[in-house]
């Protein structure tokens, strides 16, 4: 059985799948389905997890699931609002350390909120 489970792996499977596509045989025939059948288990795979889109040095961007109750887009953005956003608190002194949100966006994906949820670091 061929399984994808990184996108190392899927990679791979990738360069594979264009190396065996120009043969013709029967067996290479097959081999090129198992291959696609893992690739696509791999792309279509649904994602419950948080993940980050993007980071540097004092920032970082997450992709991040909300809870499926959520019907409407207010009751998800008052969600985010009372769990994950973070408010940044001024002070007097430079390069508190603090984690603060500078952006989030709702979103609806496959009929579930999801929040891109967008941090810094005051550094």
């Amino acid at each position: 059985m061929i399984t994808v489970h990184n996108p190392h792996d899927l990679r791979a499977f990738y360069e594979i799948l264009h190396l065996l596509e120009n043969q013709c045989d029967d067996k290479t025939a097959l081999h090129v389905e198992k291959i696609k059948m893992a690739i696509r288990a791999y792309r279509d795979r649904p994602i419950n997890q948080a993940k980050i889109v993007r980071s540097d040095y004092d920032s970082m961007v997450v992709v991040l699931p909300l809870p499926q109750h959520m019907e409407t887009e207010e009751q998800a953005d008052a969600y985010f609002q009372a769990h994950y956003y973070r408010k940044a608190y001024p002070s007097i002194h430079d390069c508190t350390g603090q984690v603060f949100t500078t952006w989030y966006k709702i979103f609806r994906r496959n009929g579930k909120f999801w929040a891109y949820h967008a941090t810094s670091v005051d550094s």
